[in-house]
């Protein structure tokens, strides 16, 4: 199983897809998972193509990596940590309510004008994913 996010968007390259999970079953995990991963990258890769995505994204964790690390780099797959030295951070509600919380005015707080811009950019968004969903 893939979940993935299609409008992703990178301000370097453009529109992007972003993979947020894979998971297999149990069963097909020790004798087919270079099969899957393969026959679910080229699905992928399909999609990007068909949406006009200029590149596909994803993170995986320490344990995870240790199953997929050399399948990736075999599928042409770049390590951002070891070509670029990237470090991904993460920040969650509960610690950026926090942050909001306990750092008083010392940031810059969204007034009523850019809140509602927000949230017209949103809208406009959203709308125009809507009418391209309607052209396919």
């Amino acid at each position: 199983m893939l979940f993935f996010h299609g409008n992703y968007y990178s301000l370097w390259d453009g529109q992007s897809i972003w993979v947020d999970k894979m998971s297999f079953s149990p069963l097909h995990f020790d004798c087919h998972i270079p099969n899957a991963i393969s026959a679910m990258f080229g699905k992928l890769v399909e999609l990007s193509n068909a949406i006009g995505a200029k590149r596909i994204g994803w993170i995986f964790n320490e344990e995870t990596k240790k199953n997929f690390y050399e399948i990736m780099e075999n599928i042409g797959a770049i390590n951002m940590t070891k070509q670029e030295d990237w470090h991904i951070y993460r920040s969650n509600k509960s610690e950026f309510s926090e942050y909001l919380t306990t750092t008083g005015d010392n940031y810059m707080k969204l007034d009523e004008t850019h809140k509602q811009r927000a949230k017209d950019l949103l809208k406009k968004q959203k709308a125009r994913e809507m009418k391209k969903i309607q052209k396919e």
